[in-house]
């Protein structure tokens, strides 16, 4: 015999923001679009960003699992009245970000700053234009070595 039960429809009281966001070679930037915003709550802990706030009685909720690595302890972030804008420290530099979030299922409410676009390529281009590529011949030596170790040492992983 099969018991059907009438459960009621889980209904939130939070409100998910609208996110624009960017990235450079050194950082990624979240634009939090929320208006009026006088207190809020922000948290960036263990590639996870946590954001809440209430405005005139509508509360909003946030919860973004990074799709990169970030320094948390270096995180700046600014109420600039029409949004909040969050920087974030890549923790490996010159490393693009293919999406903001881990999950690779498109979110409506986030979407890519297309008038950055342009001052993205500039940071680019400033650091073409020095020959500073020191720090990412670093990085990709190290990933390399970290991936022929990985390789050899497979078995005890």
């Amino acid at each position: 015999k099969i018991t059907v039960m009438n459960c009621p429809e889980l209904v939130s009281d939070y409100r998910n923001p609208t996110i624009k966001w960017y990235q450079t070679d050194l950082s990624v930037v979240i634009s939090i679009q929320l208006i009026d915003v006088s207190d809020y709550y922000l948290r960036i802990e263990n590639g996870c960003l946590q954001f809440s706030t209430e405005i005139n009685g509508k509360k909003y909720y946030l919860i973004l699992y990074l799709f990169g690595a970030v320094v948390a302890e270096k995180t700046v972030h600014k109420n600039l009245v029409r949004e909040i804008k969050i920087y974030l420290l890549k923790a490996l530099k010159w490393y693009p970000w293919l999406r903001l979030i881990k999950s690779k299922e498109k979110n409506p409410l986030i979407s890519y700053d297309s008038e950055r676009i342009e001052e993205t390529n500039h940071v680019r281009n400033t650091y073409d234009s020095k020959n500073n590529y020191f720090y990412l011949y670093i990085y990709i030596f190290f990933n390399k070595m970290l991936s022929c170790y990985l390789q050899m040492n497979k078995d005890e992983f």
